[in-house]
């Protein structure tokens, strides 16, 4: 068991909530018009959803009308304020993985997704905890780093979101994604647990 968060499953939606065939059963369509999903990381009332001290994130995401590897930024997950926590795609067609307690304190990893392609399903996890932070793609590590806990927020008053949502340079147009499967572990996982 690799404790599942088990926090408020509900969510606020913002734009539009499609659902279309995904990599198991239906996947949210976000981007443009489509929907970001907001959680929050805790409260008095629900057990913590999320923690920037250790875990680990797994979702698939699939590029339906762009490349993986175009040169825009697509932010895909992120705690929203009090932390940095967040998974995109960067202007330098780059999967990055952060964490940190601001922009000034943070440590990241980049991996390529060049061999990826539109309308395939990437599988992504990213594990952090004190000691080191990792970014896998399609079950196999991508890139591994040293962590200390400076890069750790202690947050949890705040909220995270699912999208796909544009950052930096923007977009010349809007862009569709689909995710599925999204879950968010108490711990961070080991290379063989990730299926």
């Amino acid at each position: 068991d690799a404790n599942i968060h088990k926090g408020d499953p509900k969510c606020q939606t913002q734009g539009k909530v499609v659902f279309e065939e995904g990599r198991f059963g239906k996947a949210i369509a976000v981007g443009g018009e489509f929907a970001r999903l907001v959680y929050t990381m805790g409260s008095n009332s629900h057990p913590v959803n999320l923690s920037c001290r250790e875990g680990s994130l797994s979702f698939y995401f699939k590029a339906v009308d762009w490349e993986p590897s175009e040169k825009r930024s697509h932010l895909l997950f992120r705690v929203k304020s009090q932390a940095l926590l967040r998974v995109f795609t960067d202007s330098e067609g780059m999967l990055v993985f952060e964490t940190g307690s601001d922009l000034d304190q943070r440590n990241g990893v980049k991996a390529s997704l060049a061999d990826r392609n539109r309308g395939e399903w990437i599988h992504i996890a990213a594990t952090w905890c004190e000691k080191e932070i990792r970014l896998y793609l399609d079950g196999k590590l991508a890139v591994r780093k040293e962590n200390e806990d400076r890069f750790l927020s202690h947050a949890r008053n705040t909220t995270f979101e699912v999208g796909d949502i544009p950052r930096a340079m923007g977009r010349q147009g809007a862009r569709k994604t689909l995710i599925d499967d999204l879950t968010i572990y108490r711990r961070p996982l080991a290379q063989d647990e990730l299926f």
